[in-house]
């Protein structure tokens, strides 16, 4: 589950322009939840995420965000996808609405 305020790590970043030209980042967060039953972490996939940012990030950096602002899911290789568009903290960000879907990491 996805958090506003909490931090995770980032795998694989890709910076990108939108129709805008605008500078947009899209990366992946794992998954995870813990089983206090089994003691062990359940991994569920990673999900998707498209921020605009003016920060350079780099695989395994730390980000915290800091507004969701729209959740999109879709079926990619017949698996359940979800992208999400964030805001990251310290920044102030536009709408989503000019990302096009050939924008998207997947």
């Amino acid at each position: 589950m996805i958090s506003v305020g909490k931090s995770y790590t980032i795998f694989k970043p890709k910076e990108k322009t939108n129709s805008k030209g605008e500078r947009i980042v899209t990366f992946s967060i794992g998954n995870s939840s813990f089983d206090k039953n089994m003691n062990t972490w359940n991994n569920k996939g990673f999900i998707n995420i498209i921020a605009k940012t003016n920060q350079f990030l780099s695989d395994r950096d730390k980000v915290t965000i800091s507004k969701i602002t729209a959740i999109d899911t879709s079926e990619y290789n017949d698996k359940q996808s979800v992208t999400a568009f964030v805001e990251l903290e310290g920044e102030q960000q536009g709408n989503y609405e000019a990302v096009e879907s050939s924008e998207l990491p997947f």
